[in-house]
């Protein structure tokens, strides 16, 4: 089973992830229970990837799931299932940010 997974990312959430104001990454689909690691392809201008990040498995707001908490940016939104956040029901808690010293591009 795979341990990582490519998601693409537009800035600027990858500043915030990188820069620890956004905690979570919100997702309307759960990963596969193996993935551990999200490496991050920065959309236009960047189009590479930049960024790993390690996750723990899926937090849910299922009835009986404890809040998130409001520690990060989209915490309390998610939460409270504000209606932005409607199809969002898995959260993966990112314990740590790396950026690659070298991009890898699509040309890599």
């Amino acid at each position: 089973m795979p341990s990582y997974i490519i998601l693409p990312m537009r800035d600027p959430y990858m500043a915030q992830i990188f820069h620890v104001t956004r905690i979570y990454e919100f997702r309307r689909y759960r990963l596969k229970p193996s993935v551990r690691r999200i490496w991050f392809y920065r959309t236009a201008p960047h189009s590479s990837i930049t960024h790993i990040c390690e996750i723990l498995p899926a937090a849910t707001r299922n009835p009986g799931d404890p809040l998130l908490e409001e520690d990060g940016l989209g915490n309390a939104e998610y939460s409270a299932r504000h209606p932005e956040w409607d199809g969002y029901d898995f959260a993966y808690k990112m314990l740590s940010a790396w950026e690659l010293r070298q991009p890898i591009t699509l040309l890599s």
